[in-house]
């Protein structure tokens, strides 16, 4: 509850200043649950990019955190303002057979290997850069 509560705030600082709905948000270090990538998602950001040092999700990690998700819907809309139909891309994501696949649906880019020491991004790529509990060790 704690990773999606720090998920939950860090969309409503970004949308004070980001029009997601144009918004390419990168989030270094997403570890084995992609719980801010699919929060992102979720709130209409136009496009996620999603990184780890060394590639730790995997479609296993990533359906037990869609699930989590679902599971925590309806506070989920509270705080974001979203209508139920915000997780619909969020449901069938979960029925995708490769990890690949499922991000894919939710608009999700995974770059791992990805050492954000020497990031592999165009310049102006990003409009929104987050991360939970990474930076620390960068």
């Amino acid at each position: 509850m704690g990773a999606l509560r720090q998920g939950l705030e860090q969309v409503q600082w970004v949308r004070r200043v980001v029009d997601l709905s144009t918004a390419r948000v990168l989030e270094i270090g997403c570890g084995w649950q992609p719980i801010i990538p699919i929060l992102f998602s979720v709130a209409g950001a136009h496009a996620v990019v999603m990184t780890d040092l060394t590639r730790l999700c995997h479609i296993e990690s990533f359906r037990a955190t869609a699930e989590r998700v679902l599971e925590n819907r309806a506070l989920i809309m509270e705080w974001l303002q979203l209508p139920e139909s915000a997780f619909d891309r969020l449901v069938a994501s979960r029925s995708a057979e490769s990890l690949e696949a499922a991000l894919k649906l939710l608009s999700i880019e995974y770059l791992a290997p990805c050492d954000m020491r020497r990031p592999q991004l165009a310049d102006d790529s990003i409009d929104a850069i987050t991360s939970r509990a990474c930076l620390e060790h960068i």
